[in-house]
């Protein structure tokens, strides 16, 4: 069997633990509720909006906050004294 005859979309894939928080009715908005968090976006999409904002304005290949000279130099080697 190749990799190819596994693939589906999205949207027939099941993942148990993300199932299990959905049965119990821990989902953002009861839990968000239940604290008492006003904010309506859930941290890690956020935190996940984020990272591709950082991406995306890094330009293509590029690793923000890096100096693309120093980021892919590889690690220098200690000479022993």
């Amino acid at each position: 069997m190749s990799t190819s005859e596994n693939i589906r979309p999205v949207e027939q894939v099941t993942v148990a633990p993300l199932a299990n928080i959905v049965e119990r009715q821990q989902v953002w908005s009861r839990m968000a509720a239940k604290y008492g968090v006003e904010n309506p976006v859930p941290p890690w999409k956020s935190s996940l909006d984020g990272i591709c904002d950082a991406l995306d304005h890094g330009g293509p290949g590029r690793a923000v906050g890096l100096d693309p000279v120093h980021a892919h130099r590889p690690p220098r080697r200690l000479r022993p004294r």
